[in-house]
């Protein structure tokens, strides 16, 4: 399928299920509950049955499974987890030569470990409904690089995390496979 109003609609639909997933443990809503969560509900009943489709297909993908569980965190006692589902930013960054821009964007999912109040690192996931299979996801992912480091740069300025302390990751919903960023 190729980048077109189908798509993006398709993306857009199931990118509203997963912003209500906060902890697999704790998602519990019914087929009703979901499609009560597409706003404008213009879609014919075959579109929103391919994203609910998409989303709950994911869902039990392992890979998905281990992203989105708490019981998968390794969180230390010491340590606390927060999520925010559809975390909007703007702020003024810098660029690799110092040049500042204004930056503005919506992170679809941001996990951030913190010790006694203090922010100490952070995950991006960010949902990505392309069509791709499991074997085109590193070549695809590559495309997301420029996008994703301008989360890094935004959540490191947010939570004052140096940038090593910012993990990415590409979450394919098709596939069901969590990709990586360095």
């Amino acid at each position: 399928m190729g980048w077109d109003s189908g798509a993006a609609r398709h993306g857009v639909l199931v990118h509203r299920l997963f912003e209500e997933v906060h902890w697999l443990e704790d998602f519990e809503r019914s087929e009703e509950e979901l499609r009560a969560l597409f706003e404008s509900g213009d879609e014919d009943a075959a579109v929103q049955a391919r994203a609910l489709e998409t989303f709950r297909s994911a869902l039990e993908r392992t890979a998905i499974k281990e992203l989105l569980a708490k019981e998968s965190q390794d969180l230390a006692e010491d340590q606390e987890l927060e999520v925010f589902c559809e975390r909007e930013f703007k702020l003024i960054l810098s660029d690799d030569a110092g040049m500042e821009f204004l930056a503005n964007g919506v992170i679809d999912r941001l996990v951030v470990r913190s010790r006694g109040g203090q922010p100490i690192s952070a995950a991006i996931i960010d949902y990505k409904s392309d069509a791709v299979d499991a074997a085109g996801v590193s070549d695809h992912a590559q495309g997301y690089v420029g996008q994703m480091g301008v989360y890094r740069k935004a959540v490191s300025k947010m939570y004052g995390l140096d940038a090593s302390e910012v993990t990415l990751q590409l979450a394919f919903t098709s596939p069901g496979v969590v990709h990586k960023l360095l």
